[in-house]
This record gives structure tokens, C-alpha cells and sequence, in this order.
């Protein structure tokens, strides 16, 4: 409209956006719609969603967002919008979790100057609220930041209702809250609350997180009971936050929950030492199979002669074998679930699997080295898998690789 009423004010509200990036770089063609916008009229506003939207969880998931706000704060304010509405309501803002308080001091400060730099502003915030804890949160804040950078520059984008977000690694989950644990010591105790606050969508993603080995779950029951507490806490402030919080984690514990490495295991070699195997749910019908024995209650099944049994593992990109073994009668326990070792040691690589009888039976192993990490790749495993034998039938319920020494 060449000629709008003086009396029309415009709300520009690009919810269809790159949630992860910003308007001078990922999200061009919304700023260019502002920009046509404030052609044709000057009473133009900004709604601005500074995080996404519909977590599962009763605290989303962390997310390292305020270099983009204040980025995308900068290029509002170049652009001349007459007025904004940042609708900041979501991400844990509501109960003051996450880096939700950081979020709207850095927002706050940045309104009355976008010049400001916001790495300066996050010290600011650190240093005053958490103190002696400033240095560990800081770092926690900075590496969700960079998580979010490096997905971006790889070509990666959040919608508004992203919340399963890439860097949720077990590797990151469980470094994260070594920090927390490490800021949690060194703060006034006066203020320890304010730890449990940044850390209660941390707790949520470890809570909700299907932990293979059984050395974390006595982490996982921390969380629990932290998350409980807190949520109990801040009840006062966020009223329904106490029944979310008890109603995520009663459905967490109808989950059918992992048997404990075999004492024999463990009676040899560390925890930590230790890998877990499972199988895959996706695969056909015939190979799935439900049973009270298997861990979980879930193993993989084929039909089996009663006469050997061959298994090993193989490479997709190479296309070789590796540790192998042949299975006689002579050393079966029959009708449970027994743990049979592979002859020798291996390196791993990423499509390397464990496979058994006419390879329906298969435990992708990959997963425990990186080809950016020379550490896993040079790590030797020996292999042990978990089999259950009965008259026409092997079972696999899961494997572990443990460190050869």
C-alpha cells in the first residue's frame, strides 16, 4: 500500500524463521521484508522471539542464544523500527531457569545501547548474580554459544518449535554437569539456588536421557531429586512448575529401566572402562522379539540348528572382518542369557558392527569412536555379547565393548 492510514502501525512477526541465526547473515530475506516494510511506512514494530517453543520437557533443553539477540537487537535498531515486542516467554523464562535471567539483563542493557558488546554484558551479569561461580557459568554459556555457531555454519537451522537439539550429546551432558557441580561448591551458599535454577533444563535432558551404562544412573537419581527440589522451590513463582516437573519424571520411571553390567564384568574391569551395545528397534518384525530375560525386555531373534553358531564383526567402508568366533554346543548355557566373548581385539570404526547367526542379528559398535578423535580411533576393544540359547531359537539382548589393555 503506497498511501497506509497514519494511524496504521505495522508488527512484522517473522515466526517462520532461522531461530538459530540472525537477521544479517541466515535470515537475509526476512530482513528484506523489514526493510520493504519500512519503505512504505515508518510505524513498523518488531515481534521478536528470542528462544523456540514447545519443549516436552518441564524446562527446555539450554540453548546458547544471546549473541544472536544481540545481533539481531543491533540490526533493528540500525533499520530504525519505531518500536519492538520481544515475546520472551519461552526457553525458562517463566521460572527463571536456564540462561533465561542472563538473557534479559544482556536484552535490558542492549535496549538502552545496542552498542554495548554482549560477551561484556554476559561478565557483567556472571560476576554479580553467580559470583565466585561466574568463571563455570560463563564457560557453560560460551560453549552453548559456540554449539549453536558451529551448527549454523555447517548449514543447520532451528524452526520456532525446535527443542531436540544436535549438541545433546552424552559427552556434553555429562561435561555440563560436572561444571554445574564445580559452580555449585564455589557459590555463596546463600545463592546455591541460583545454580540449581541455570541447571534445571540440563537436569531435565539428563532425566529424559536413555543412558546406556548403568555407572550414570546414580547421576540420573541426583537429577531427580534436584529437579524436585527446585521445582518445589520456585513454586511460588511458577505455580504449575512443581506437578509439571513430578508428572515428566513419573512417566521417566514407567520406563523399562537398563539391567546392570554383568558382575562378571565387572568384577574385572572398571566401570568406565565399559560400553554398552543394544539393538536396534527399526528392524523387521520377524527379528524383534519381546522378552522378560532380555534387558529392557527387548532382544533381537533367530532361528537357531542347535549345532554352532557363527558371529563377528565387519566393516561397510573397508569390508573386512574382524574379531570373530564360532560357538559350539559344548560351551552354550542354555535358556538364559550368558555373555560370549570374540577371539582378539579391535580398533573400531564408524560403520563397524557386530554381527550374528545369518546377520539378522547386529549391534552397531561405531558409535564409541569419532574421526576427529585419534584417541578412539587407536582405542582397542574386546567384545563381548550377551546371547541367550534355546532349542530352535538365539536370542541378543545387547554387548559391551570393554578397553583391552
Amino acid at each position: 500500500h503506497k498511501n497506509p492510514p497514519k494511524n496504521l502501525t505495522v508488527i512484522f512477526c517473522p515466526i517462520n524463521g532461522h531461530f538459530s541465526g540472525t537477521l544479517d547473515k541466515e535470515n537475509i530475506q526476512d530482513r528484506k521484508n523489514l526493510e520493504d516494510w519500512l519503505k512504505i511506512t515508518p510505524k513498523v514494530w518488531v515481534w521478536y522471539y528470542p528462544n523456540t517453543y514447545g519443549s516436552k520437557l518441564p524446562v527446555p533443553a539450554p540453548a546458547g542464544v544471546i549473541e544472536r539477540i544481540a545481533a539481531d537487537i543491533r540490526t533493528i535498531a540500525r533499520l530504525k523500527v519505531d518500536g519492538t515486542y520481544f515475546e520472551h516467554d519461552s526457553g525458562g523464562i517463566t521460572s527463571g531457569t536456564n540462561f533465561s535471567e542472563m538473557q534479559s539483563y544482556v536484552m535490558y542493557k542492549l535496549f538502552q545501547n545496542p552498542a554495548l558488546d554482549e560477551k561484556a554484558l554476559m561478565k557483567d551479569f556472571a560476576a554479580h548474580y553467580y559470583g565466585k561461580a561466574a568463571d563455570q557459568v560463563l564457560q557453560y554459556a560460551n560453549e552453548l554459544e559456540k554449539c549453536r555457531k558451529d551448527f549454523v555454519a555447517k548449514g543447520g537451522k532451528w524452526h520456532y518449535s525446535t527443542q531436540n537439539y544436535h549438541y545433546l550429546t552424552e559427552e556434553n551432558l555429562l561435561r555440563w554437569n560436572k561444571l554445574m557441580d564445580e559452580a555449585a561448591k564455589v557459590i555463596d551458599p546463600d545463592h546455591e539456588l541460583r545454580i540449581r535454577q541455570l541447571r534445571m533444563g540440563l537436569d531435565c535432558c539428563i532425566v529424559d536421557h536413555v543412558w546406556k551404562q548403568a555407572q550414570h544412573l546414580t547421576m540420573v537419581k541426583t537429577c531427580k531429586e534436584r529437579l524436585v527440589k527446585t521445582a518445589s522451590d520456585l513454586g511460588k513463582y511458577a505455580p504449575s512448575l512443581p506437578g509439571a516437573t513430578k508428572k515428566f519424571i513419573d512417566k521417566v520411571n514407567t520406563r523399562i529401566p537398563v539391567k546392570p553390567i554383568p558382575q562378571e564384568l565387572l568384577a574385572k574391569f572398571p566401570a568406565e572402562d565399559i560400553r554398552i551395545l543394544l539393538p536396534a528397534q527399526n528392524v523387521s518384525a520377524k527379528l524383534r522379539a519381546k522378552d522378560p530375560d532380555a534387558n529392557q525386555g527387548y532382544a533381537l531373534v533367530e532361528p537357531w540348528n542347535g549345532k554352532k553358531f557363527a558371529m563377528g564383526t565387519y566393516s561397510s567402508s573397508s569390508k573386512q572382518y574382524g574379531p570373530s568366533r564360532m560357538v559350539y554346543p559344548v560351551s552354550i548355557v542354555q535358556g538364559k542369557y550368558a555373555l560370549y566373548k570374540l577371539n582378539g581385539s579391535t580398533k573400531l570404526t564408524q560403520d563397524m558392527f557386530w554381527w550374528g547367526g545369518k546377520w539378522g542379528l547386529i549391534l552397531k559398535m561405531g558409535q564409541y569412536c569419532k574421526h576427529d578423535d585419534p584417541e578412539s580411533l587407536n582405542q582397542k576393544w574386546d567384545i563381548y555379547i550377551s546371547l541367550k540359547f534355546t532349542d530352535d531359537k538365539v536370542y541378543v539382548d545387547r554387548g559391551f565393548l570393554v578397553k583391552a589393555k
